[in-house]
């Protein structure tokens, strides 16, 4: 239902980032990227990703994306839980080689 709403209103074409996930923008940076990460923050899935936000992409870049997005939140997600503080700076800079 929380989706429907999502989906229905358009919120999620101009979504702004909870401040813990901005850090995402400095890996995602041209336009289309940032949308796919605002439409994968909001429904977790790439299915309909065109169809919903009017952007055509090959499902094939979708896929990268989605490694790309959910290696930096595991990684970073381990390095909180490891106390690890220079991998946690280095993400949250930009400057992580995923």
């Amino acid at each position: 239902m929380r989706f429907d709403l999502e989906l229905i209103s358009g919120d999620f074409l101009e979504l702004d980032l909870p401040k813990s996930k901005r850090y995402l923008y400095k890996y995602f940076t041209t336009a289309i990227q940032r949308q796919f990460v605002q439409y994968y923050y909001v429904f977790g899935s790439i299915e309909h990703f065109a169809a919903h936000t009017g952007l055509r992409s090959k499902k094939r870049w979708l896929q990268i994306l989605v490694v790309r997005y959910n290696k930096l939140e595991s990684t970073l997600k381990k390095a909180r839980e490891e106390m690890d503080f220079d991998v946690i700076t280095l993400i949250e800079s930009g400057k992580y080689d995923i």
